[in-house]
């Protein structure tokens, strides 16, 4: 199973013979997630047995017009959130983190985490928020505009001024 449709035609031309299911997520709004699928009809047709979705309609409408002859599931988030919860760490036992995962786009809730962080923040001044970005890291007067964001919204002064958080 991936995302990465690119990596289809590859594994294919590498011998596998199995069945390979396109997993589509996370492409964003619907006009940017039908060019997204129109770019990969190319590699998927002819390479996935199966579509998979994580159930957002307009993604479910987008891949039954473009793949009217393959199968295609619906999958709900199967992350039951009563099974987790916080568990200290042995390195930094009295430093909870926070984290996110994902990419810095207008439909993503990386704007929500900040928020969110914030006011936890308040709470609990030892926190760790942690980003692990997708490498699309915007141009230059982006960056700088999170920069500000960061340091005016999330860590404002008399509290943290130089947050440092992992990328990926």
């Amino acid at each position: 199973m991936t995302s990465a449709y690119s990596y289809l035609p590859v594994l294919r031309g590498l011998g596998y013979t199995g069945k390979l299911i396109f997993e589509n997520n996370g492409f964003g709004p619907p006009d940017q997630a039908r060019q997204a699928m129109l770019d990969a009809k190319p590699h998927v047709d002819p390479c996935a047995d199966a579509l998979m979705y994580p159930g957002t309609r307009h993604i479910g409408d987008i891949l039954r017009s473009l793949y009217p002859n393959k199968p295609i599931f619906s999958v709900f988030n199967p992350v039951d959130p009563a099974m987790f919860g916080y568990l200290p760490s042995r390195n930094n036992p009295d430093r909870p983190v926070l984290a996110w995962v994902g990419r810095l786009e207008p439909n993503k809730n990386w704007r929500d985490f900040l928020r969110i962080g914030a006011e936890v923040a308040k709470l609990l001044p030892r926190v760790h928020l942690w980003m692990f970005r997708i490498r699309n890291w915007p141009g230059r007067v982006k960056r700088k505009r999170w920069s500000v964001l960061l340091r005016n919204w999330v860590w404002p002064a008399g509290s943290r001024t130089t947050p440092a958080f992992p990328t990926g």
